[in-house]
């Protein structure tokens, strides 16, 4: 939401948010606002990204809606347009309330339209960030817990396929990650939820982190067990149709190319195609015309798709041409007197002119 009103206009970078009561009595991460204090909207942005401020989360979503509580309508709104059926927020940051749930699948949703915004790729992939001084407090560095993307903390699970992502955690035994990868063309989402750690004996620090190994895990089987091919060609035909009435039968082409992740290995044979008509392909049909959607399935999963047009026209056959005129004679004879009033017209203007030439001679 606050990635789509800085890209629509609403907000701008530069605005400045002030933090509120509320915003500074948020506890679990935060960057510890104050009262009364003011930074910009890519301050508080960049500490939502990259250290997880809940106290930035409650300002920014004060800033934009007025309240907390108008922000977290606005984002069950537009889960549920996302499709999101098993989500249901009841604040702006994530700690733990009753009543406020989702799933891997449901944040999979919510990530998958985020990243259409490149500026929201941008903060998703920050590692760190210095927050300048303040009105009422001093110069801040942030380093990001994602240690996926960065190797300042935590060195063994830097990987160079992963793009972005944010990581959380409600206790030792709740912990998740989020991330984006990318590995030659094939480009992947994943979501770990729920994963469980292990401390050191100091009870602190963390041996097992669960989170990290787990998508570790998940993003070696993405790049192994699948590849990415182009499926679909805009130019290229794919079938022949039939066309009631018509002269002659149309072809279909896509609209769009299209690329999807297939099974590692995969070929043509594995693939099948359907073709989605519309109710009638009846002629006249002109070229260019949409005459409904290919699809492309592997096994029981739809991998592209496209609306798909006529490579060429369709007229009536002389067939139906014939059998239209027979139906409607009465129609066929007043096309035929008007053809003839026309062309009585047509010659009186001819004799007109030439009288006119004639005169002038």
């Amino acid at each position: 939401l606050i990635m789509e009103a800085i890209d629509s206009g609403k907000v701008g970078w530069n605005d400045t948010v002030t933090a509120s009561e509320a915003a500074a009595a948020k506890g679990g991460s935060q960057i510890y606002l104050k009262v009364g204090e003011t930074m910009t909207v890519t301050d508080i942005v960049k500490s939502i990204a990259v250290s997880s401020a809940n106290d930035c989360a409650c300002a920014m979503a004060e800033h934009l809606c007025g309240s907390e509580g108008a922000f977290v309508e606005q984002m069950n709104a537009r889960a549920k347009e996302l499709g999101c059926t098993d989500t249901n927020f009841t604040n702006s940051h994530g700690i733990p309330q009753d009543n406020q749930y989702t799933t891997a699948r449901d944040m999979a949703r919510i990530v998958v339209e985020a990243v259409k915004s490149e500026t929201f790729c941008q903060v998703f992939g920050a590692k760190n960030y210095t927050i300048p001084a303040t009105n009422l407090s001093e110069e801040r560095m942030l380093k990001t817990t994602n240690y996926f993307i960065s190797n300042q903390s935590v060195q063994k699970f830097y990987d160079s396929r992963v793009t972005g992502g944010k990581s959380g955690a409600a206790s030792t035994e709740d912990r998740s990650v989020v991330f984006t990868a990318e590995s030659g063309e094939l480009k992947l989402l994943g979501v770990v939820m729920g994963a469980v750690g292990k401390t050191a004996a100091d009870g602190y620090s963390l041996t097992h982190h669960g989170n990290f190994e787990e998508a570790t895990e998940l993003l070696n089987y993405g790049c192994d067990s699948f590849a990415t091919a182009q499926i679909l060609f805009s130019g290229k035909s794919v079938a022949q149709f039939p066309v009631e009435n018509g002269a002659n039968d149309v072809v279909g082409r896509p609209v769009s190319s299209a690329f999807s992740a297939l099974p590692a290995g995969a070929t043509v044979s594995d693939l099948s195609w359907q073709y989605v008509l519309k109710d009638s392909l009846e002629a006249p049909v002109k070229k260019d015309t949409v005459i409904g959607a290919v699809q492309v399935w592997c096994g029981d999963v739809c991998v592209a798709q496209s609306d798909m047009v006529s490579m060429n026209g369709a007229a009536l056959s002389t067939a139906a041409s014939e059998q239209l005129a027979q139906q409607n004679p009465a129609q066929e004879e007043e096309n035929d007197g008007f053809t003839q009033f026309l062309m009585v017209i047509g010659i009186l203007v001819g004799a007109a002119l030439i009288l006119g030439a004639l005169l002038m001679m």
